[in-house]
């Protein structure tokens, strides 16, 4: 795997005084803002938010549940199904099932889990590509970055920086 990132605070330091990162960032969270402003009545908002984390944590206290019905579902409909305990032995099994298909590339869409457990170094220490094909996850990827936000994985990036 590559080397480890640096902890956050020497991360959040350099994020500090980086001129063109405070500027990517001003321009998007105004713009955010806006359409959110443009897409809700007001208070709807803060009503949508607080129902929706109501919903996450009952879906948390019923987690095991849902994912037995998940499981279920999923294996009905012809998938296969692996539950890992933790990073380690999710990234083992994703790249099991590479080594065993011989895959020699992997193409991967935006996803936050897989960028949790890193799983492009660990595939890419088996010698198997991985390209991104989410334009923001793939501006990071190529910069040998990490995506910085859940839905705008470059919006620490201005546009001018990307050019």
């Amino acid at each position: 795997m590559t080397a480890a990132r640096p902890p956050f605070k020497v991360r959040l330091k350099e994020a500090l005084v980086d001129d063109q990162m405070r500027e990517a960032l001003d321009r998007a969270f105004v713009s955010f803002r806006q359409r959110r402003e443009g897409a809700f009545a007001p208070g709807e908002f803060e009503q949508v938010q607080q129902a929706l984390g109501s919903r996450r944590a009952a879906g948390v206290d019923r987690l095991p549940q849902l994912v037995d019905k998940f499981r279920a579902a999923a294996e009905a409909a012809g998938a296969k199904v692996y539950l890992a305990r933790n990073a380690e032995e999710a990234r083992q099994v994703v790249g099991r099932i590479c080594q065993e298909n011989g895959a020699r590339l992997v193409v991967k869409s935006k996803s936050m889990a897989t960028e949790e457990i890193e799983l492009n170094p660990y595939l890419e220490s088996l010698g198997i590509q991985v390209v991104e094909t989410d334009l923001g996850e793939w501006i990071v990827q190529l910069a040998g970055e990490h995506p910085s936000h859940l839905i705008a994985p470059a919006v620490h990036w201005t546009r001018e920086r990307v050019a």
